[in-house]
């Protein structure tokens, strides 16, 4: 039950995010989600496609995990890793996404 508590933690502090970025850059139609190695923007997507990516991938990726641990529950003892596992997933997409942020910061303002 603490992993889905935890899943919806990381999704909803994902959904903060995303939506204080959407106002933040309100004035963009468009926000760029990937760069080429010499910094030029490859693709953008539409300013709240952009934002909603990760959050959305994290629910795609994260609930199957944190379902699992409810559904088919871990020997005595193991729990804990899978905890550990969701908590690191978590914080890898909320990284990341910050990432993303900083990445479109630096391309917007240039």
């Amino acid at each position: 039950m603490f992993g889905l508590i935890l899943t919806a933690v990381t999704i909803l502090i994902l959904a903060a995010i995303s939506y204080r970025a959407n106002i933040r850059y309100g004035d963009e139609d468009r926000l760029p989600m990937q760069w080429s190695f010499k910094g030029k923007v490859n693709w953008s997507a539409p300013r709240r496609w952009a934002l909603a990516f990760t959050p959305i991938l994290a629910v795609i990726c994260i609930s199957p995990a944190a379902i699992l641990l409810v559904i088919a529950p871990p020997h005595e003892g193991d729990a804990i890793i899978g905890i550990a596992v969701l908590s690191l997933m978590g914080a890898c997409f909320i990284a990341a996404h910050l990432f993303h942020l900083w990445l479109i910061d630096r391309t917007v303002t240039r």
